[in-house]
């Protein structure tokens, strides 16, 4: 039986969960059924390139921030995607993120190969509730792609496809985000702290609750508050017992996550967080915003899920 040419397409200049779970199932696939395509712009081709037995493809440059030079860039990056599926004889093509879903958008009638598109997070925000022309865009294609037969569209938990009508939720696959079991799990022989940690990683950025994070800091000042992740929020994280520890690489979260008191993810949108996941497999209870995380931890038990602000 020969193998499936599959081809994973994802635009991005950031790393989160998104593209961090991309790179776990690229991981995981049975290479002894599958040939693996990353499909993706210059940014993630680095990160991508160290993944052991698929073959990445550098679409080119991806302007995400100038309206102008991002329509260019989508426009090559079309081209370039058009040619690689042809060449490398692509049976299936899995899409992430809206970059992605703005690129394909015009293409669907040019492209013959089955499209699986997984919503991942702000994709159904924008869905729901546009605010531009782009996100109204972003909008009509995800519609078309719910009721589209050579498209299947999956989300990575209920929670983020709540708002949606019960016909386009009858024609969505939830598929949650998986993690590295070998990696994120209990570490014996893990020296504690004397002082008992709020563990938090992640982005610092609006959205979240970094804020509402320092506030709690602020209220338990017997306990020491540490965060990874980089952003502009870290100029907040100045109180005597916050500890902004930057960017850590995956390997060194391990032990961070097995070390800590307790683990908080109180982001206001997320699509399935990884960080929660991968603190869970490493023992630790966690507090929790609703988003995402609630379709997986049972409240009260495996950790606490914030209801309405509290």
């Amino acid at each position: 039986m020969s193998k499936i040419n599959l081809g994973v397409f994802i635009l991005s200049n950031g790393w989160g969960g998104a593209e961090e779970s991309t790179a776990n199932i690229i991981e995981n696939v049975d290479k002894e059924k599958f040939n693996i395509f990353i499909l993706t712009n210059d940014f993630l081709a680095d990160r991508y390139a160290s993944i052991n037995g698929v073959t990445v493809i550098n679409l080119g440059g991806y302007e995400s921030n100038k309206p102008l030079q991002k329509i260019y860039s989508l426009f090559k990056i079309q081209i370039a995607l058009k040619k690689a599926i042809k060449k490398y004889s692509i049976d299936v093509l899995h899409a992430r993120l809206e970059n992605s879903l703005l690129s394909l958008g015009t293409m669907l009638p040019q492209l013959s190969v089955p499209i699986v598109f997984t919503l991942s997070g702000d994709e159904a925000r924008m869905y729901q509730r546009p605010r531009s022309l782009e996100q109204r865009l972003i909008q009509k294609i995800i519609h078309r792609y719910i009721h589209h037969p050579r498209v299947q569209v999956t989300s990575v938990s209920q929670w983020l496809i709540r708002d949606f009508s019960e016909k386009d939720k009858e024609q969505i696959v939830v598929t949650p985000n998986g993690t590295n079991g070998s990696l994120f799990r209990p570490l014996p022989g893990v020296e504690k702290p004397d002082i008992p940690f709020v563990f938090y990683t992640g982005r610092l950025v609006k959205g979240k609750g970094i804020e509402d994070l320092v506030e709690v800091a602020k209220a338990l000042p017997q306990y020491e508050f540490w965060f990874a992740g980089k952003g502009p929020l870290s100029e907040l994280l100045t109180l005597p017992n916050t500890k902004h520890l930057g960017f850590v690489m995956r390997e060194d979260l391990v032990a961070l996550y097995t070390k800590s008191t307790i683990c908080v993810f109180p982001s206001y949108a997320e699509g399935m967080p990884m960080s929660g996941i991968e603190a869970m497999a490493c023992g630790k209870a966690v507090v929790a915003a609703p988003a995402g995380l609630s379709d997986f931890i049972h409240n009260v038990v495996e950790g606490l899920i914030l209801v309405d602000g509290n």
